[in-house]
């Protein structure tokens, strides 16, 4: 990396620190930033947790997407409990395509996942989801190691596509 290209990393990285500490004071939630990683073309992201815990359970919570621009993304996931603790993750939205965020979401939602010693996930993928972009998404799962079937969403209960990872 040339001297450029650090300063201008450095740059940006003070950038999203100060970005991070506003919207902590904004938003008053439990944020914990946990990840600082890269997109594909070097720029500087945030991947930041907020969790929902419940007398120390997690039970939910949200990944943010933190750029130089602002807040650009988020997945949001549930903690399910029948015979099994398993993340179900209610949805995945992100504005910079193709740079290795989704990716990025899912390998974090994957340690938070083990930290809790939570074995499955799972992602329904609706008609909706599908309509457009279905080989770009299936793909997308399929690259992250998840296996798709057909079924039920279950929180939900509507038809579509499940990706499923076991841990």
């Amino acid at each position: 990396m040339s001297f450029l290209q650090k300063y201008l990393f450095n740059k940006r990285l003070k950038q999203l620190e100060e970005l991070l500490e506003a919207y902590k004071k904004e938003r008053n939630e439990d944020c914990q930033t946990k990840k600082t990683t890269k997109t594909k073309n070097g720029a500087p992201i945030y991947l930041v947790h907020c969790p929902s815990l419940e007398e120390g359970q997690l039970f939910g919570g949200f990944i943010y997407l933190l750029t130089t621009k602002g807040f650009d993304g988020c997945l949001s996931y549930t903690v399910l409990r029948d015979k099994e603790q398993w993340i179900h993750i209610d949805d995945i939205h992100h504005k910079i395509l193709n740079q290795g965020i989704g990716t990025q979401l899912l390998m974090y939602i994957d340690e938070i996942s083990r930290e809790s010693n939570i074995k499955r996930i799972i992602a329904w993928l609706s008609p909706i989801d599908l309509g457009s972009h279905k080989e770009r998404l299936l793909h997308f799962y399929m690259k992250n190691g998840y296996q798709i079937a057909e079924g039920k969403d279950p929180v939900w209960t509507n038809q579509g596509l499940i990706a499923t990872k076991y841990l």
